[in-house]
């Protein structure tokens, strides 16, 4: 199936290299516009109906998001393309957004349509959008929401309700303080946002906690009590930092 695609970058030769890119790394992508502002990226994605737009975030006299804005429905998706910090990347990653950072790679451009193709989720943009702007507004460099996706759509869950993740192989389980257990078609690996939170700690290579739901710690069986009473286990490569963390001073 070919996928109608509409590139918004102010940077000519950007542009002109994201092109030859797609063409021939990702056949089934045809570019059917190539503009340089906000003004001309509404008017052509009104007139194309792309299935995909790249887009630049800082531009001349309007970003990237302003255009998003214009647009009350989305029967497209975003593929932002960026070089921005990687603390903002977090935020992209917790919003279950597509980015790529430049100068792009082939490598990561391929990555991007094939998660598009996998998962075809147009439909819940608008709040994935909100939950990276909200994302973004922070002042301590952490991502405080994250999407998670699931068969309905996207669950939006504050990071510090999050008790801990745990690792089934091709899937993990997110346990909080406010909803039933999660499934998560990701693994723990994949989980960049908490992984890079300093609030939360790879306790054994099936876990990872935050710290601040830790209620006990048993010397024993090596395990750690959460506030839900669960019992997670403390593997011996990480005991001698899980100890030093809550060490008496």
């Amino acid at each position: 199936m070919e996928l109608k695609a509409i590139i918004v970058d102010d940077e000519f030769i950007a542009r002109k290299t994201l092109q030859a890119m797609l063409a021939e790394h990702c056949k089934d992508v045809k570019v059917v516009a190539s503009v340089a502002s906000v003004n001309e990226a509404e008017e052509s994605i009104k007139e194309h109906k792309p299935a995909i737009v790249f887009l630049d975030i800082e531009m001349p006299e309007h970003n990237g998001f302003e255009l998003l804005n214009r647009f009350n429905n989305f029967d497209f998706e975003v593929i932002f393309t960026t070089a921005h910090e990687e603390y903002a990347v977090d935020a992209f990653r917790a919003s279950c957004i597509d980015y790529i950072l430049k100068p792009i790679h082939s490598d990561h451009l391929r990555e991007a349509i094939e998660k598009y193709k996998e998962r075809e989720m147009a439909k819940d943009f608008k709040v994935r959008q909100q939950l990276l702007l909200d994302n973004l507004k922070t002042t301590n460099l952490q991502v405080e929401k994250m999407g998670i996706v699931t068969k309905d759509g996207i669950h939006i869950l504050t990071i510090s309700d999050i008790i801990y993740v745990k690792s089934c192989s091709t899937y993990s389980e997110v346990y909080t303080t406010t909803d039933p257990m999660i499934t998560v078609s990701k693994r723990l690996k994949d989980l960049n946002v908490l992984i890079n939170n300093n609030n939360f700690f790879r306790a054994h290579r099936s876990y990872v906690i935050n710290l601040n739901h830790c209620k006990q710690y048993v010397r024993a069986n090596e395990q750690i009590k959460m506030c839900n009473d669960d019992w997670i286990p403390l593997s011996s490569g990480s005991k001698p930092f899980f100890m030093n963390i809550f060490k008496e001073e």
